[in-house]
Parts: structure tokens; sequence; C-alpha cells
């Protein structure tokens, strides 16, 4: 009964979404960039893309290098050992 009612409510919004089309629209107002506007919009979209690159490629660095130090710290604790095992009964 609930998902009825709920589905009742969803399915005219879908509808209206549906029959809009594409464009931004707020009531009777719809947005239709001209092409220097979109031009920005695009340019402005690229902008923003690279910056996340970039931004992205220096917390990978950063991870990279978290990782690189991690593994050496182990180097220079473990430097000398044969081996170390940990099972049941502790690390020797």
């Amino acid at each position: 009964m609930k998902m009825m009612k709920t589905t009742a409510a969803i399915l005219p919004m879908l509808l209206l979404m549906a029959c809009t089309g594409n464009e931004l629209s707020y009531g009777s107002r719809t947005f239709n960039p001209t092409p220097e506007q979109r031009a920005q919009m695009m340019a402005d979209k690229q902008m923003v893309q690279q910056q996340e690159r970039k931004e992205r490629a220096e917390r990978r660095a950063e991870r990279k290098e978290e990782m690189m130090n991690q593994a050496e710290a182990y180097q220079k604790a473990t430097k000398g050992k044969k081996y170390i095992h940990c099972g049941y009964y502790g690390c020797y």
C-alpha cells in the first residue's frame, strides 16, 4: 500500500521531468545559452576538470610517498634479520 502511494507521488514528477526536455527550466522560463555562453561554460568545465586532475595527482603522489616511507621504515626495522614469523605464539 505504501509503495503504491510512493509510486503515485513519484510518477507525475517523472512525467513532468520527461516532458520538460534537456533544457533547464523553472516554470515558464527556460535557459537557452547563446553559443558564446555555451563556449564559456565548456571552458569553465575544462578548467575545473584540469584543476581536479591536478589535485588528484598531488594526492596520489602524497600517498605514494607515504607508502615508500612505510616500506623504508619496515626495511629499517627488519634489517639484519633473516625472517620474521608471526604465528600463534607470537613473532620470532
